[in-house]
């Protein structure tokens, strides 16, 4: 059975690639953030 669902988890694993540029949006927040500290 956890062999089927490491097939299956397997296909999700392109899921997850529309996550990372989720990811990114949050680091760019982080970095402005991070930008304004380091100027202030």
């Amino acid at each position: 059975m956890a062999d089927t669902d490491k097939e299956v988890l397997m296909p999700h694993s392109t899921a997850p690639a529309i996550d990372l540029p989720e990811l990114d949006f949050d680091d760019m927040e982080v970095m402005s953030v991070r930008d304004g500290g380091s100027c202030g």
